[in-house]
């Protein structure tokens, strides 16, 4: 049987480890994160129309700007504010796509 001491010691342990493991995602898992639900969104698909791939992605002041052969457009990234330890809660804002013919 464990003795007290070292029951207080395994409940520390496995808080550490439960907060660890809803720690903020690192900067680039964030990012892949927002970047593939811009690649699966339908909106986004339905507004570059789909015919050209992507030729880029950039990291713009609040989003992504989006760039295929003929169009670009800009996805801004709204973080859900929240007092919770975790990945970040985001929605998706798709502004229109714009010729670049």
């Amino acid at each position: 049987m464990l003795n007290l001491l070292g029951k207080k010691a395994i409940v520390a342990a496995l808080l550490v480890t439960a907060q660890v493991g809803f720690a903020a995602l690192p900067p680039l898992a964030q990012s892949q994160k927002e970047i593939q639900a811009i690649l699966t969104s339908q909106e986004g698909y339905r507004l570059l129309g789909g015919a050209d791939p992507i030729d880029e992605i950039l990291r713009v002041d609040k989003g992504y700007m989006i760039v295929t052969r003929h169009k670009e457009m800009k996805v801004d990234v709204n973080y859900a504010k929240t007092d919770r330890i975790g990945p970040a809660d985001f929605t998706l804002y798709f502004h229109p796509a714009v010729d670049l013919d």
